[in-house]
């Protein structure tokens, strides 16, 4: 898997300079993936690439079957994941770093509603109170 490079940021700016986190926003289907895309613009397209295809070291999100319900999605960007998954056949042993402590609930749920409705998913939305609750 892919780890977020590791930086001194200030702490108004939700992670990366530039990028201002969002506590709370609209919480419709179009509304969350337009935030995600940029929370995945900003956070995970490095590693999972623009089309969620993945590579070699990092799972595709595209048509992936890895993401359960809305809640373990969630978890899986607060809490990163570390070891050996499958990801359509595929086993995947690596590190993703956790994004728990960098995102807020909202953006975590846009980033994963983002993934869940993009590159031929569509798996439905994610809420602040998913990520809640997975944290």
């Amino acid at each position: 898997y892919c780890a977020s490079p590791t930086v001194d940021l200030p702490s108004d700016v939700g992670g990366i300079t530039g990028f201002e986190g969002m506590d709370d926003g609209e919480r419709d289907l179009a509304s969350l993936k337009e935030r995600g895309e940029v929370v995945y613009n900003q956070y995970c397209k490095s590693c999972h690439q623009a089309d969620g295809a993945g590579n070699d070291a990092n799972p595709p999100l595209a048509k992936s079957d890895y993401y359960g319900d809305a809640q373990n999605h969630a978890g899986i960007i607060v809490k990163g994941l570390n070891g050996p998954i499958v990801v359509l056949g595929k086993e995947y042993n690596g590190m993703m770093s956790p994004h728990g402590e960098l995102l807020t609930d909202y953006d975590i749920a846009a980033v994963a509603t983002y993934e869940r409705n993009s590159w031929g998913n569509s798996d439905g939305i994610v809420l602040p109170e998913d990520v809640a609750a997975a944290r």
